[in-house]
This record gives structure tokens, C-alpha cells and sequence, in this order.
């Protein structure tokens, strides 16, 4: 028997759509704070952009709410059988703990979700306008992972299992090693702007409560993944139209005509605004169907192998040292086994780690029916030669 088993599922296609889309949004946001560089409070207005981007894009999740219900709707037409029968009873049921505190966990998944999008807008209005390198925060990654496990633990109540508890520590080893890391790449400068990390380090955990409630809501209140981001686009939508009035008559923003032509015609930056939202829209809605068909921990791979990227990025680019490169893609490689090893898309048939899988339970499933199947054929027999006995 193999001592390591990987697991295929073809709903892991949606990974790799999360993946592009989240790479091709990047690579148009990293462009647009180039461009930009030179007006006054950049960051600022880079990041009310995307906020306000990543907003038209769950409200363009409507589009496709009303594509299904065209769809259902006329599939349940064709399907529909008269009944002629008059004196046919008809029953109706309906669960109403479905309907019970739905709207309330949308609305606070909602809360989470404009508070996680807008710690970077927020740091850059209160405390600095000066962008820190996007790597630098690289190596938080570890703590939405360790989050995700303890909100699904704690509101989900799943179980940990061997191998689970060794992707913790597996986890923890990870975070120390690149935290070191971290603090020797960062220089005098950014280390000074300390409040930044823990503006990331609330991100990091509010993002994770946000999608173990949006399991619950996928599952248990039986919401599709484009039905919940057109909900959620509606209510942040409100809440931006109360938010951003505010810090402007408070004289905390200001806003400036965004496009110009320093690189680049209006027409090509109209148009990669648009590639924007829809890179946004479709990685959002890929997420979704990733939590709806497995859990908010394989959210977490999914981060940690674009984290991983950004950070290599960063320490090339910006020249750091030969040996903290090599030891964070080290490191960054443990936490990826990590969270494969967590999720089962990786099983280790040792020590105990293979037995609480769901390949574990296959075989011990396989194993006890053929006994079954061996101890009934068993009786079966000894049945027959008494029958034939007493014949006799």
C-alpha cells in the first residue's frame, strides 16, 4: 500500500479558476497603483476603488440569480404533470427553521465582509497613506488558516482527527519560522508601522468567521452562492451609501477623478476597470461554490498558494537575502502540505492519520460488509446441512 495517497475530485477545476481570476485581478490592480502613484493619497483612492468594484461585482451576481430562476422556472414547467384526479389531496410543508435568522447572518456576513474589504482603506485614511510591500503580510497567512479550524471547531463542530492536529502544528511550525523571517526582511521603516499588521491580523480573522457563516448559509439555509453575493451587494451597497457620504463631509476623504492619461487612453482604462469587476465577480462566485461543495478550510489553500506567490515575488523584486527566500518557499511549502493534509486532498496511511479519513471510512465500509456478506454465507450454509441432516 502507498505510503502517501492524493485524492482527486473534478470540483477541484474550481480552484483553478479562483486561482486566474484572482491572479488576472492582481495583475490589473498592481497597474492601476502604478499609474496612480503620483496623485495625492493614491492608495486611498486605489482602495475605495476596489472596494467599490468589488461591490458592483456581488450586485452583478444578480445577473446570474436571475439566469437560474429563468432556468428552474421553465424546467418546472416541462416537468409539471396535471392532475386529474379531483378528490387528490394536496399537502404543503414547509420547514420554517430554514427562514429562521437567515436575513440576520446575511446581514452580519455582510458587516464582515465590507470590514475586511476596508482595513487597508481605513489604515490608509487614519493612520498612513504610504503603501507597504504586499509580501510583508505574507506570512500571516498562517493565522487564517489556525482561524478557519477553530470557527469551524467551534460554530460548525467539526471534529479533529489525527491528522488534522498534525496539520496544526504543522501549521504553527510555518507561522513561527516565516514570522522570523519576516521581522529580518522587514526593514527600519515598515517595522515602524507596526499598526498596519494588526489591522491585516483582524483581517485575517474576521475573513474566515465570514465564510464558516457562509457555509452555514450555503447548506443549512439552502442559499445558492450567487443568491448569497447579490444579497451581501445589497447590503453593503447601503451601508456604502452611509459610509463613504460621511468620511466625505468629514473632510477624511477625498475623492479625485481616477482616470487619466499618463500611461494610458480613458477607453483602455474604462476597460480594465470592467475586466476588474468581472475578475472580482467570478473569483468571488468561484469561492462561494468552493465552500458550498467542500468547507471554508479549502479557502484556505486556496490563499496560501497566492500568498505564496506574492511573497516570492516581493522578496525577488525587492532583493532580499538568497537564504530568506529560500526558507519562506520552504516554510510556505510546509503550510501548503498542511492544509492539503487537513482537508484529505493529501492522506497519509501511517501512524494513525489514514484511519478518520473518508478513504479510511471507505475501507472500513468495504471491510465490514464483506464480513457481513462472509458471516451471512456462513449461516446460510450451516442452515442448509442441518436441513439436510434432519432429511435424513
Amino acid at each position: 500500500m502507498d505510503f502517501i495517497s492524493f485524492s482527486c475530485h473534478k470540483s477541484y477545476s474550481n480552484f483553478f479558476f479562483v486561482w486566474l481570476f484572482d491572479l488576472s485581478s492582481s495583475f490589473i490592480k498592481t497597474y492601476f497603483e502604478y499609474i496612480y502613484s503620483e496623485i495625492n493619497n493614491s492608495s486611498v483612492m486605489i482602495e475605495l476603488i476596489n472596494l467599490l468594484c468589488l461591490n458592483i461585482g456581488d450586485l452583478l451576481a444578480g445577473f446570474f440569480v436571475l439566469y437560474t430562476h429563468i432556468n428552474s422556472k421553465s424546467k418546472k414547467e416541462n416537468s409539471e404533470v396535471r392532475r386529474t384526479s379531483s378528490n387528490q389531496v394536496k399537502l404543503i410543508y414547509n420547514d420554517l427553521s430554514i427562514k429562521k435568522n437567515k436575513y440576520l447572518l446575511i446581514l452580519l456576513i455582510s458587516i464582515l465582509e465590507l470590514i475586511g474589504r476596508s482595513t487597508d482603506l481605513f489604515y490608509y485614511i487614519y493612520i498612513d497613506s504610504t503603501r507597504i510591500r504586499d509580501g510583508e503580510i505574507s506570512w500571516l497567512i498562517s493565522i487564517d488558516i489556525l482561524s478557519r479550524i477553530i470557527f469551524s471547531k467551534m460554530i460548525l463542530n467539526s471534529r479533529l482527527y489525527n491528522h488534522h492536529i498534525l496539520s496544526i502544528i504543522l501549521t504553527v511550525i510555518g507561522l513561527c519560522s516565516m514570522s522570523l523571517s519576516a521581522f529580518i526582511a522587514i526593514n527600519s521603516y515598515e517595522l515602524s508601522r507596526w499598526p498596519y499588521f494588526a489591522f491585516i491580523f483582524v483581517k485575517f480573522i474576521i475573513v474566515p468567521l465570514e465564510d464558516v457563516i457562509n457555509k452555514i448559509l450555503l447548506t443549512d439555509k439552502f442559499l445558492l452562492p450567487q443568491s448569497l453575493m447579490f444579497m451581501r451587494g445589497l447590503y453593503n451597497l447601503a451601508m456604502l451609501l452611509i459610509i463613504i457620504p460621511t468620511l466625505y463631509f468629514a473632510n477624511e476623504l477625498k475623492l479625485y477623478f481616477f482616470f487619466n492619461e499618463k500611461e494610458i487612453g480613458y477607453i483602455i482604462q474604462i476597460s480594465l476597470m470592467i475586466f476588474f469587476i468581472a475578475f472580482t465577480l467570478l473569483k468571488s462566485f468561484f469561492i462561494m461554490k468552493v465552500i458550498y461543495i467542500f468547507t471554508p478550510q479549502h479557502v484556505a489553500f486556496l490563499n496560501v498558494v497566492f500568498y505564496m506567490l506574492r511573497l516570492l515575488r516581493c522578496r525577488i523584486m525587492t532583493g532580499d537575502k538568497s537564504l530568506i527566500i529560500i526558507s519562506d518557499s520552504i516554510f510556505l511549502t510546509i503550510i501548503i502540505f498542511s492544509t492539503l493534509l487537513f482537508n484529505e486532498m493529501i492522506v497519509v496511511k501511517a501512524c494513525g492519520l489514514y484511519d478518520n479519513t473518508k478513504d479510511g471510512y471507505l475501507i472500513k465500509e468495504k471491510k465490514e460488509l464483506i464480513d457481513t456478506t462472509d458471516s451471512s454465507k456462513f449461516i446460510e450454509s450451516e442452515e442448509i446441512d442441518k436441513s439436510q441432516d434432519s432429511f435424513k
